[in-house]
């Protein structure tokens, strides 16, 4: 019993902490480039760094949760009982769906860079001739 508990607490409360001081160091960048006027291109590029290794770190402590929880499920052979259950469900929703939904996003990221490089640039003329405000 006291297995489980502390792999749901220790998981939920690394996810809780990693994922409130991302984004606080999210908004830090945030703010910081808004002082300096930074594109906006290379904020996004920051922005994207810290919720990334907010996001694996999450992943990570997770994990590492549920391969002592599984290391003390070995060492007791309590291969069928509520608590291993438990603990691969918490596996599944905990560490391979976020896995698999960052991967998704990491993806479409790189998919979109790699379309964005192959447009051509405005020329200044153009620029002028459209007249946006942007």
């Amino acid at each position: 019993g006291g297995v489980m508990l502390a792999v749901i607490s220790v998981s939920d409360y690394s996810i809780t902490s990693v994922s409130l001081v991302s984004s606080m160091l999210t908004y830090g960048v945030m703010t910081y480039h808004s002082f300096r006027g930074t594109p906006w291109v290379t904020v996004d590029k920051h922005t994207f760094v810290v919720q990334v290794t907010g996001k694996v770190a999450q992943i990570l402590l997770t994990a590492s949760a549920l391969v002592w929880a599984t290391s003390r499920h070995i060492e007791h052979m309590d291969w069928w009982n509520l608590n291993f259950f438990l603990v691969v469900l918490q596996a599944y929703y905990s560490v391979w769906k976020p896995f698999v939904e960052s991967w998704k996003e990491l993806s479409s990221r790189r998919k979109a860079a790699r379309m964005q490089e192959t447009l051509t640039k405005a020329t200044p003329e153009e620029v002028r001739n459209i007249d946006d405000v942007c």
